[in-house]
């Protein structure tokens, strides 16, 4: 379904993915608790911020079904293994949030929920289409109009004889100034530090509603890592003041 999110202005006929970015980068101490959280519940970090980067979107547009698209790359079948080149398929994710269950009851949810979508990543594009015939318009992507990725990197530098390495990070965003979905979520975790990044469409939302957006999921973030266990109802998007060391 087309996602509740509020926009500032209305949607355009067709979408021209003109964006901008704008981030927010963890403490060192912030950073170690949260992948913590995540060995605790016996998932991958991945999981772990995906499932959040989902209930998130569920409390701030009060939507019960998000659907959420996240890019896997296409090497599972051995013939394209040792192929050079950009196989990347985006997968629909979908969670009901209609009931009010525990968050890591969630989170374990999330993971069966992904291990099914993975083993069934090679379903062709028109072949969902044609399942679920979502309402077909020029203004909006089908299926998703959100992505969440995350990213890996290090310090390493590139060396080629001959040749002049310089590793792009978000210039090629900052640069284009394009979002490739309405509002696309990338976490980056370098050396430990993980930074979140809010890819955005100019021609739907305003600097502040996204700066608003963020500190609303910041809030929400220090809450799931101070207590993991409650129920979606014990969570809120405001007047949160953290007690845990580590966020105070």
């Amino acid at each position: 379904p087309l996602w509740s999110l509020p926009t500032d202005f209305p949607r355009r006929s067709t979408i021209r993915y003109k964006g901008a970015m704008k981030q927010h980068r963890l403490s060192p101490a912030h950073s170690k608790i949260l992948i913590q959280r995540a060995k605790e519940a016996n998932v991958s970090l991945f999981c772990y911020l995906f499932a959040f980067y989902q209930f998130f979107l569920h409390r701030y547009t009060q939507q019960d079904i998000i659907v959420v698209g996240t890019p896997i790359q296409q090497r599972d079948n051995q013939k394209t293994q040792q192929l050079f080149g950009f196989m990347v398929n985006t997968l629909p994710v979908a969670m009901d949030f209609s009931e009010n269950l525990k968050y890591d009851v969630y989170v374990q949810q999330m993971h069966q929920q992904l291990i099914q979508v993975y083993k069934h990543q090679d379903i062709y594009f028109d072949e969902i289409i044609e399942h679920i015939k979502p309402p077909r318009s020029s203004e909006h992507d089908p299926l998703f109009q959100t992505a969440f990725a995350l990213q890996t990197s290090s310090h390493a530098e590139l060396s080629l004889k001959g040749c002049l390495c310089e590793s792009l990070h978000h210039k090629a965003i900052e640069q284009q100034r394009m979002s490739r979905t309405e509002v696309y979520f990338v976490a980056e975790l370098e050396d430990g530090i993980l930074t979140f990044i809010f890819e955005y469409l100019i021609e739907l939302f305003k600097p502040s509603t996204i700066d608003t957006m963020m500190q609303q999921w910041w809030h929400l973030m220090q809450q799931i890592i101070e207590r993991p266990h409650d129920n979606f109802s014990d969570y809120s998007l405001l007047g949160y003041t953290p007690t845990h060391p580590y966020l105070s």
